[in-house]
Formats: structure tokens, C-alpha cells, sequence
């Protein structure tokens, strides 16, 4: 080592280890969503603000997480080296899904599909990594000390994702199934890229084609 230049690692161990104060936080922001919804019954405005709100104080959290420990990036899953192999997982799971909700949107009346489709198809995938912040790095990583068999943790995060979609019912399930399949993947290929952008794919066409709904005209509808 050269005189005056220091170099240091960060242990894997303090790379993976968990914070329950974290996993405490991110369950309870969605518990604030859901009880705003069901419980308190507020208008769109409002959910709109505390979703905005909540997105922007755990965007900066996670910056400066990521600036603060060298290594984390790749541990939580920002990486390219296993991209791939995690994105073939989730086409293997999300190609059929989205072909399905083609089948039940043409059965619906659904088709064609509005303008705005392609734009939310554009945007939603960045809104998916964020998702999958959330799950895979804020529950899932921080949940392995307390429950190591993948099966039952992922049968936690998945009733837990979708909880966070009450009171659409529909969606909510759909979101646990999707919820306890992502979390098979990433497991095995930490990559939130992959998995996000694959979540954005499905969600979109959920969204039109299952649902029949175009977040695109909600949002310039208000509330």
C-alpha cells in the first residue's frame, strides 16, 4: 500500500445484514396508504400527495445509502452482471401473464388499446424498480434473519404486497401471486433492474386490459 493512500472493503456480513428498523418503516408507509384509502376514505389528491411524498423520502434514504456504503449497490441488486439471467426468470413468468390478460382484455372488450397505453408501458417499469425496492430490498432482504425458509418468506411478502393494493381486491391478489413470484427470483438473481422492468411490463397491461382501467386519464381526470 502506498504511504498516505488507505484502502478499504466493506464485509459482505455488514452488506447483508438486516435492519428491522427499515422493514418497520416500509410496512408501515403501506399501512399508511391502505388506511388512508379504506379507513379514513380520503380522495385521490390526497393519496396522490402522500404517495409523492412517501416516494421522494425513500428515494433520497436510498441515495444516500448507496453513496454511503461502497458495495451496497450491487448487494441490493443495482447491477448488470446478473441481469440477464434474471430477466429470462421473469419473462419466463411474465410473457404468459401478459398473453392472458390479452386473452381476458379482447374477451372484456378491452382491445384496441388507448394511446396512452405505450406511454404508461414507457413509465411504469422506473415505478416498478421503485416497487421492488421496497419489497425485495426493504422486506425481503430484512425479513431473512427472521424467517430463512424462502417459502414461508415469500408467502409473507406476498400477502404483505398485496395488502398494500386493498381495497381492489383484484389486484390485490394479483399482486400477492406476483409478489411471492418476484421474490423466488430475486432470491435467486438479486437484481431489482430486471425484475422492476418486468413488473412494469405486467402491471401496465393488468392495468388496461384486466383492470379497464387507464391510470393516464384518472390522473388528468383529479379527483
Amino acid at each position: 500500500m502506498r504511504k498516505g493512500v488507505a484502502i478499504t472493503t466493506q464485509p459482505s456480513s455488514s452488506l447483508s445484514a438486516p435492519s428491522y428498523l427499515e422493514l418497520g418503516l416500509i410496512v408501515l408507509t403501506g399501512a399508511l396508504h391502505v388506511g388512508m384509502e379504506v379507513v379514513l376514505k380520503a380522495d385521490a389528491r390526497w393519496l396522490r400527495i402522500y404517495n409523492l411524498s412517501a416516494a421522494a423520502v425513500w428515494g433520497c434514504y436510498v441515495v444516500w445509502r448507496l453513496r454511503m456504503t461502497p458495495g451496497l449497490a450491487q448487494a441490493w441488486g443495482f447491477r448488470l452482471d446478473n441481469f440477464w439471467p434474471a430477466w429470462r426468470r421473469c419473462i419466463s413468468f411474465v410473457v404468459p401473464a401478459i398473453i392472458g390478460a390479452f386473452l381476458y382484455g379482447g374477451v372484456r372488450g378491452r382491445l384496441p388499446l388507448p394511446e396512452s397505453f405505450w406511454l404508461i408501458l414507457l413509465i411504469y417499469p422506473m415505478y416498478g424498480i421503485a416497487q421492488q425496492v421496497a419489497v425485495q430490498v426493504f422486506m425481503n432482504r430484512n425479513l431473512r434473519g427472521l424467517l430463512p425458509s424462502l417459502v414461508a418468506r415469500a408467502g409473507i411478502i406476498g400477502v404483505l404486497f398485496g395488502a398494500a393494493h386493498v381495497p381492489n381486491w383484484i389486484l390485490a391478489s394479483l399482486t400477492c401471486c406476483a409478489g411471492v413470484v418476484f421474490t423466488c427470483i430475486y432470491e435467486r438473481y438479486p437484481n431489482v433492474l430486471a425484475i422492476g422492468v418486468a413488473h412494469g411490463l405486467l402491471g401496465t397491461a393488468v392495468y388496461y386490459l384486466v383492470l379497464g382501467v387507464d391510470p393516464m386519464a384518472e390522473w388528468r381526470a383529479g379527483p
